[in-house]
């Protein structure tokens, strides 16, 4: 079955003024779900986001993986720019983005997304001592942490859907 559970916002806290700031309310939900260590696998999925055919095969792929749905990026296109501008002025170096990852689904289980989960904060603690903000919310720190996690992220999108309302990449 499926269990709802309320959570304080206490993880992931940026500027309410920022763009995308509640956005990063998913990342504090994946966090404290991690430290409560009751789950075997956790999903999140937005809102604008369908999960296609059954989660049977959602679940096999959480025993190694961790899917996140994964979108190519031209090199000249805003995304790319951008996630190369903000990774500079966070990590010192610009690196050149092959993929950004969606944050709209997020599955695995429970020690693969704890130790995600923990390399995002370490970003977002970064972030908060250099004063940085980003304009592409938590995908920002999606993408920081899953250049650590090449080995076990997935592409989620044989599995879901998203429904974008925006411009496309």
């Amino acid at each position: 079955g499926i269990e709802i559970i309320p959570l304080g916002f206490e993880y992931f806290c940026f500027d309410p003024e920022m763009s995308w700031s509640l956005a990063f309310y998913k990342l504090n939900v994946i966090y404290c779900l991690t430290k409560a260590k009751k789950y075997d696998n956790i999903v999140l999925i937005d809102t604008d986001t369908v999960v296609i055919n059954s989660f049977e095969q959602v679940w096999q792929e959480c025993a190694s993986n961790i899917l996140i749905p994964q979108y190519s990026c031209r090199i000249g296109c805003e995304n790319y720019i951008t996630y190369k501008d903000e990774t500079s002025k966070l990590l010192g170096t610009a690196l050149k983005p092959k993929y950004t990852w969606g944050g709209e689904f997020i599955a695995g289980n429970i020690k693969l997304l704890k130790g995600f989960i923990e390399e995002c904060y370490r970003f977002y603690l970064a972030m908060r001592r250099k004063g940085l903000q980003t304009s592409k919310g938590d995908e920002f720190l999606i993408y920081c942490a899953a250049l650590g996690y090449m080995d076990v992220i997935k592409d989620a999108s044989p599995y879901v859907y998203r429904f974008w309302t925006g411009i496309g990449y």
